[in-house]
């Protein structure tokens, strides 16, 4: 899954991809401390030196300071177990609506096959996040979702809305999300352009909200031809490997502990 997108939780994408080229130089850093002490001890000894010398506080700073990137990654929120009968809502526009494939081969219906719990589709096409936002608070009252996955702001694009606009409509469906009592993911959507990738504002918001944050996703599907049923909308194959990544992130945050046994590839 890691090849496919590319994910990142908070802006810390160290945390996630980079722990181990951290956990290798901090292991290197004490052994040249290792080594520092020891030759400063030796030059201590044979010039009759009675007293530290600064430099090995030098050290002892900078490992605490490794110490302390390490610990930043491991204290990172993480999502709680979405129970066996939790319902989750998919809401957002025609890419969560599924535009380009039949009922079966959206993503909450093939979503809710992989994870096996109850996924509502509640997309709807050509929707705006300014609409998004009068609707939201319906369907929360209707489902009671465990889980809201917000991917919406496409249209806003496609129609030249401010991103200021955006991103704020984003940050109320957020806050209702979340004082609703439900948990929320929020989902990259890229921009019209020559390369896509996710819009910068949904990184900034994840980043400000600290919102469990999947990017990448949907860019790298709509960048593919043979993923795509039109110039904007994944087909059936497509909303397949995109409710793949949806369920690896889930996983990967811990709300699942694993993929439905019947699921077959």
């Amino acid at each position: 899954m890691c090849s496919f997108i590319r994910v990142q939780i908070y802006d810390k994408p160290v945390c996630r991809f980079g722990a181990v080229i951290i956990i290798a130089k901090a292991i290197l850093i004490t052994l040249y401390q290792q080594a520092m002490l020891a030759a400063e001890r030796k030059i201590r000894e044979e010039n009759g030196m009675g007293r530290d010398n600064p430099l090995r506080w030098f050290w002892v700073a900078l490992w605490m300071l490794f110490l302390s990137v390490l610990s930043g990654c491991g204290n990172e929120p993480r999502m709680s177990p979405l129970p066996a009968d939790a319902v989750i809502v998919a809401f957002g526009d025609s890419l969560t609506y599924g535009t380009g494939a039949d009922d079966e081969h959206t993503y909450p219906h093939q979503l809710e096959l992989l994870i096996g719990r109850e996924v509502i589709n509640a997309g709807v096409p050509g929707e705006t996040t300014d609409q998004g936002v009068r609707r939201l608070p319906e369907e929360l009252a209707d489902y009671r979702p465990a889980l809201v996955i917000l991917m919406e702001g496409g249209n806003d694009f496609l129609r030249h809305y401010p991103a200021g606009d955006t991103r704020r409509n984003l940050r109320q469906m957020i806050e209702l999300i979340r004082q609703a009592g439900s948990q929320v993911v929020l989902v990259g959507v890229p921009q019209p352009k020559l390369v896509l990738s996710s819009a910068e504002l949904y990184q900034t918001l994840a980043e400000e909200l600290q919102v469990p944050y999947l990017d990448g996703a949907m860019a790298e599907i709509l960048s593919d031809k043979t993923l795509k049923s039109d110039l904007i909308h994944p087909n059936g194959d497509g909303y397949r490997r995109f409710a793949e990544a949806v369920a690896g992130f889930l996983r990967e945050q811990g709300a699942i502990n694993g993929l439905n046994p019947s699921w077959e590839k």
